[in-house]
């Protein structure tokens, strides 16, 4: 039942049959109660003392719902900072090297010539 026609229609024939009103999410009581001590907005959402969209754990979120941090920028539910397709955003710390200097991305480590072997046969000839 996704067709937003049908359910327009089974709205208005409620409000009919039981006498509803179309604000009626907004008449509720607890509503009314979120409303007045300013802990809802005009349209239901949840709102912090700044106005600012919050979870029900008080979390910050934007106007689609993600977390995001006091910065704006996106969060995952524990505060660590992701991008917009949700992925992690690290600060990479450089791997060092035995002196405890930092090894550089491009570069690879030099391994060590191994010394050629000469099989048996070489070696007795």
């Amino acid at each position: 039942m996704d067709d937003p026609v049908a359910l327009r229609g089974a709205q208005i024939l409620a409000n009919m049959i039981y006498g509803l009103d179309n604000d009626y999410e907004k008449n509720l009581p607890e509503n009314k109660f979120l409303f007045k001590f300013k802990f809802i907005d005009d349209k239901l959402r949840l709102i912090d003392d700044k106005g600012r969209y919050v979870d029900r754990e008080g979390r910050l979120v934007d106007e689609s719902g993600r977390f995001i941090n006091e910065s704006g920028e996106y969060v995952d539910k524990d505060g660590n900072r992701v991008d917009i397709k949700g992925d992690y955003l690290i600060d990479h710390q450089p791997f060092l090297d035995d002196e405890g200097k930092p090894i550089a991305e491009d570069e690879t480590p030099t391994e060590p010539v191994k010394k050629s072997r000469k099989s048996k046969e070489e070696a007795t000839e």
